[in-house]
């Protein structure tokens, strides 16, 4: 028999390193076959394959092949090089400006080909480039050269968070040129007051807009714009705002006659507070008197004035308030409180002249806790808690013990024992009362 013995199969290199060396005879040595398109297609692919290193010297010498698949092929190989020369030779710029921005990333290179050739959709791009970068101040140039308002969204959120207002200004102009959007025209508005352009905000809001006027003058109160907030709420006839942001501007009086228009209890009191902090008493009444007529408002404005210490101003203030028309209960037991804090002198005089208006359990209280006995018994006789008043006037009897009272009291108590306790009182009393003049006599002799 014979022995067979099989040649080994060439190697793929090989074979493509033959099939290289046709193609460059073809092509490379200007033979009738060398303008072919195919010829050039294929020696560059098999270059992309197996000689990498020459795929830039065959884009540029030849220029009759199949750029689209070449470049993608080239891309797939990571020529990204190669690749931006295929695009730029046969003048697919925008597929060039991605292959900068995507595979190469060199922002430098990508704005020299937009200058170059001042495409539109290539400063489109280089824009999207410049917002992946978080350089919006260089996006925004971009897509305004471009007249691109499309990335909207995007230009807005990155603008304030990196703070370029003014920037951002500029691009929100052009953009409101081509799209009417709601948003377009809040960011507009919130840039303006960011850049204090209040004269710029005031005539655009005298144009017609679309801006969700509130919601950016919310946004400005709460950061502290002020001065274009004043201007927001009061183009929509927000008045508690306004009232609001007049009163942080310390705008008092101006504050009051915005608070006389909105007629809120809310309003009242915070305009009250800012002038009690500034010791603007008088705009403070104002605005006082305006809370007071409501029962459930008065706890916190007589809490605002004496946290301050103001408490003479607070009993002028609820002074004043008696002779309201919507005056009730309250204010006189309140009223009656505070001079049983404060000014004592005073305090019989009022529950003498308004006793039949007045809360007694809080006012008792307020005697007590401030040692106004006489005041306590007052209070207890005319609501005919006769029982209390004596049992007051037997425990305190140096300051509350007034005999006519006694007497009237005394007749109508129920519990017996308080007799027997008035009867060892008096004992007492003389007792002590004999003692000490027995030591003056003594004294003389």
């Amino acid at each position: 028999f014979f022995l067979m013995i099989r040649r080994p199969p060439r190697s793929t290199q090989g074979v493509s390193s033959a099939a290289s060396d046709v193609y460059k005879r073809q092509v490379l040595h200007r033979s009738e076959y060398s303008g072919f398109s195919n010829l050039q297609s294929l020696l560059i692919l098999t270059a992309i394959k197996t000689e990498p290193s020459r795929v830039m010297d065959y884009v540029n010498r030849l220029d009759n092949y199949n750029a689209p698949k070449l470049a993608q092929k080239a891309l797939e190989h990571d020529l990204n090089e190669e690749a931006l020369a295929i695009y730029t030779k046969f003048g697919n710029n925008e597929e060039a400006m991605d292959v900068l921005l995507t595979k190469i990333k060199d922002l430098t290179r990508a704005a020299l080909l937009a200058e170059k050739l001042a495409q539109p959709s290539l400063w489109s791009k280089l824009g999207q480039g410049y917002l992946i970068a978080e350089n919006v101040e260089e996006a925004i140039k971009c897509f305004i050269k471009a007249n691109d308002p499309k990335s909207f969204m995007l230009v807005i959120g990155s603008a304030e968070r990196q703070g370029k207002f003014e920037q951002l200004i500029d691009y929100l102009v052009m953009a409101r040129q081509k799209l009417k959007d709601s948003q377009i025209d809040g960011a507009l508005i919130y840039a303006f007051a960011k850049c204090k352009k209040l004269t710029d905000l005031e005539n655009f809001l005298a144009q017609a807009n679309s801006a969700n006027i509130e919601q950016v003058g919310d946004r400005c109160y709460d950061e502290k714009l002020y001065e274009a907030g004043r201007i927001l709420f009061n183009q929509i006839g927000k008045l508690g705002k306004f009232a609001s942001c007049l009163v942080n501007l310390g705008q008092f009086q101006a504050a009051i006659q915005a608070a006389k228009k909105a007629d809120s209890p809310k309003t009242w009191e915070e305009v009250n507070l800012a002038c009690v902090k500034a010791k603007e008493f008088q705009l403070a009444a104002t605005a006082g008197l305006k809370i007071i007529i409501h029962p459930d408002r008065l706890e916190f404005l007589i809490n605002t004035y004496e946290k301050y210490g103001y408490w003479e101003e607070l009993i002028k203030l609820l002074d004043s308030g008696l002779a309201l028309e919507q005056a009730h209960n309250g204010i006189f037991t309140e009223l009656g409180i505070l001079l049983a804090k404060y000014v004592p002198t005073r305090l019989m005089d009022h529950l003498r002249t308004y006793f039949q208006k007045l809360h007694i359990t809080k006012v008792l209280k307020a005697c007590e806790e401030n040692l106004l006995w006489k005041e306590a018994v007052f209070l207890h006789y005319h609501y005919a808690q006769h029982d209390s008043a004596v049992a007051i006037m037997i425990d305190h009897s140096p300051s509350a013990f007034e005999h006519d009272i006694f007497v009237q009291n005394i007749q109508k108590v129920t519990n017996s024992e308080l007799s027997v306790s008035y009867t060892h009182l008096r004992a007492h009393e003389t007792s002590l009362h004999l003692v000490c003049r027995l030591l003056l006599e003594k004294k003389k002799n």
